[in-house]
Parts: C-alpha cells; sequence; structure tokens
C-alpha cells in the first residue's frame, strides 16, 4: 500500500515519474512509478510499472515521516531519494529501466547517516 506522492517529474520522453513513500507489509519504502503518456502504468519499468526501494522497518514512531524526491538525469538514469524520522537517507540510482545502477555507491545505493 502507498501513503503518499511527494514529488511528480517527467523524463524526456514524456512519461510521468511519481515518488513516495510508503509500506509493504512492516516495512517502509520509498517508491517509484512510471506513467505512460496515456496515464497507464508503464509496466516495462520496474515491476509491472512500480520500484520499490527500502528504507527500514516501520514503526509507531516513523510511520507517517517518510520523505523522497526524484530526478532524471542527462543520461536518463533516474535518481531517487527516500528518508524516514531520525534514521537519514537513502540516495539510489536506477537506470532508465528501472533496475539500480549497481556501479553507483553499494549496488546502487548510498546511504546518507543522519548524524
Amino acid at each position: 500500500r502507498f501513503y503518499v506522492t511527494t514529488q511528480v517529474v517527467a523524463d524526456r520522453q514524456g512519461r510521468a515519474l511519481a515518488v513516495g513513500g510508503g509500506d509493504v507489509g512492516d516495512r517502509r519504502i520509498t517508491y517509484v512509478m512510471r506513467f505512460r503518456p496515456d496515464g497507464q502504468l508503464d509496466d516495462s519499468f520496474g515491476d509491472e510499472g512500480v520500484v520499490r526501494l527500502p528504507l527500514g522497518r516501520a514503526t509507531e514512531d516513523n510511520y507517517a515521516d517518510t520523505r523522497a524526491a526524484i530526478g532524471v538525469l542527462p543520461n536518463g538514469r533516474i535518481a531517487v531519494a527516500g528518508g524516514i524520522q531520525a534514521r537519514g537517507s537513502t540516495l539510489w540510482l536506477l537506470r532508465p529501466g528501472g533496475t539500480l545502477d549497481r556501479s553507483f555507491g553499494r549496488n546502487g545505493r548510498l546511504v546518507l547517516s543522519s548524524t
């Protein structure tokens, strides 16, 4: 289930990318969804149009404070930032199809400390 969309951007092909935070079971996630110009999820992106990026375990202290941002780079890669209250943030780099760019950070992600 998804809680909130925090930003929407367009890629060079005019497809909308939405990013936000939510949960899957007891795990907090940042999610990215890509939509075709007709408004349908783009099933060629991620898992049927959605990429779920893990942030950590959901608790009562952090359930409402998930933040996310997104940007499309000139080379078509997608930079995604997500974080939860008092735990810092994570930056992911996705390839245009929604897979992690494993040449970035540690297997596609860079964890930023909250201190």
